[in-house]
């Protein structure tokens, strides 16, 4: 799972820059404090990503010697505020997005182009900016599920409260945030 957050990650931080910045060869689509603008958190949150993720091969490359996993989200539990400060800036990044389209006629067009691209999966890039929402919840039940499987004396049950706990935490002050006027403009209201 988080290898498929990755590379929604990806397609916005990478695979949208270069095509618009291909684009910006042929003729000047959109200003780079622009494109930056509506990317904005997104490079840090695929940095912290694939540093979880390597945390978690690495742990289950050693798992017999060492069969603890949460640790990992307790450790970089800090970390997981980017999520809320995404979350706090998404409909501005995503408004933004839209008046580059309508300022740039020439970027509007290639975002258009790069929509209808097979990477894109014929999805907006409104729709893949939603992904970062959705990977807290899917963390509280990971480890909601992580623990249901576990036994009280488990090597990693406290861990696993704790990482919870976090996360639960998180999940709480984005829904506050989304609650307080953060208007995200899609068919929930809070994540759980």
């Amino acid at each position: 799972m988080e290898k498929v957050f990755i590379d929604v990650l990806h397609l916005l931080t990478v695979d949208f820059v270069n095509f618009v910045k291909a684009a910006d060869h042929e003729t000047q689509v959109i200003q780079d404090e622009d494109l930056n603008t509506i990317i904005n958190y997104l490079p840090q949150l695929k940095s912290f990503s694939e540093d979880l993720l390597k945390d978690f091969e690495s742990r289950m490359e050693n798992w017999s010697a060492y069969p603890k996993i949460s640790n990992i989200i307790v450790k970089k539990g800090p970390f997981l505020k980017l999520f809320l400060t995404y979350v706090q800036n998404l409909q501005k990044q995503r408004n933004y997005l839209s008046e580059c389209c309508q300022k740039y006629s020439w970027f509007g067009k290639v975002v258009k182009d790069f929509e209808a691209s097979e990477c894109c999966q014929k999805l907006e890039i409104q729709h893949h900016m939603l992904k970062p929402l959705q990977r807290l919840p899917q963390y509280k039940l990971l480890l909601e599920s992580y623990l249901s499987q576990q036994d009280s004396d488990s090597i990693d049950y406290e861990d696993t409260q704790q990482a919870l706990q976090i996360v639960c935490d998180m999940v709480d002050h984005a829904n506050k945030s989304v609650k307080k006027g953060v208007s995200i403009c899609c068919p929930w209201n809070t994540f759980f």
